[in-house]
């Protein structure tokens, strides 16, 4: 009687090699986006690196009025409170 091996192939080393390193791309393309995404989404918070150059300026309502002319500061160091 003829005994004859036939080589199993490993199959689970191959995928691995193609699949973790794309696994591990797409893990840190998400923590970075993640870290990015500012206060519409995302846990970056105001000090994102996104942010470098935004207006702070408030906006204010149309019917308010300032009260405060020119008149009232002119020559004065600091602003005149009435």
């Amino acid at each position: 009687m003829n005994v004859s091996y036939v080589p199993r192939q490993n199959w689970f080393e191959p995928l691995m090699q193609i699949l973790l390193p794309i696994l591990l791309l797409i893990g840190m393309w998400v923590l970075l986006m993640r870290k990015m995404g500012g206060p519409s989404g995302g846990s970056g918070g105001p000090g994102g690196i996104f942010n470098i150059g935004k207006s702070k300026a408030t906006l204010f309502d149309k019917g308010t009025r300032v009260n405060i002319t020119f008149n009232d500061v002119a020559g004065l160091d600091e602003p005149k409170w009435k």
